[in-house]
């Protein structure tokens, strides 16, 4: 048996589906743009909240009119930090670089000590000075931990450095040259078969080494003595 479908026009939607219809695809975007934006956050928060601790005054403080002096001493304390930032953030990681930055955290420790001594010379409410030592105490906390900090890596540079290779150098000792002695012995005089005495050459007229004598009667065969020695015999 045929069944009769008849088709009705639906009635409009109300204002309160249309709503819904539209909070269904603009809400996930709404929580995906917080989600971002507390995400962006914990890497933006610490950076301003150091940078407060390092230079920056309070709104409150910076309001009020603030002695010449100080303000001196605070522009000074801004451009130390900015330098320091400067050598940590464009040079490369060595033992100089650590060995700068613990002289530049300790200029800026001795800054905010005498930052604190100057406060005490000026005529502020006891409000806004102890205000003013408890921003000074942030700050030398914090350049005390950065001194503590770049001396433990000048330590670890200088372990891991090679140690230094000393080259010895041996001493020449030089022996000085001896001269053979020479014996300048005198002339002997041998006597002849016949009689008569024949003079002997020295050493040195007969050209032998030094203390080497010829036996009586002996003429050497060549030098400047053989003649005198022959010449003796006849």
């Amino acid at each position: 048996m045929s069944k009769l479908i008849i088709k009705q026009d639906l009635p409009p939607p109300s204002a309160q589906e249309r709503l819904v219809d539209i909070l269904q695809v603009v809400l996930p975007i709404i929580l995906l743009v917080i989600a971002i934006s507390a995400a962006v956050s914990l890497y933006v928060i610490p950076a301003d909240s150091d940078n407060l601790g390092k230079t920056t005054l309070s709104t409150a403080i910076a309001s009020k009119s603030l002695p010449s002096t100080y303000l001196t001493q605070e522009s000074e304390l801004q451009a130390l930090a900015l330098v320091f930032d400067d050598i940590a953030q464009n040079q490369a990681e060595s033992y100089e670089k650590n060995a700068l930055l613990t002289q530049k955290a300790e200029a800026l420790l001795t800054h905010v000590n005498n930052m604190d001594a100057l406060l005490d010379t000026l005529a502020l409410d006891a409000k806004d000075k102890q205000v003013l030592l408890t921003r000074h105490q942030h700050q030398k906390d914090y350049w005390e931990s950065k001194m503590v900090f770049h001396r433990l890596r000048m330590g670890r540079f200088a372990t891991d450095m090679p140690a230094p290779v000393v080259e010895v150098q041996e001493a020449k000792v030089q022996t000085p040259a001896v001269a053979a002695p020479v014996n300048a012995m005198p002339p002997v005089s041998v006597p002849n078969e016949a009689g008569d005495s024949v003079a002997q050459p020295s050493p040195a007229n007969t050209g032998l080494p030094p203390g080497v004598q010829l036996p009586p009667g002996m003429c050497p065969l060549f030098g400047p003595g053989a003649a005198e020695c022959k010449a003796g015999k006849q």
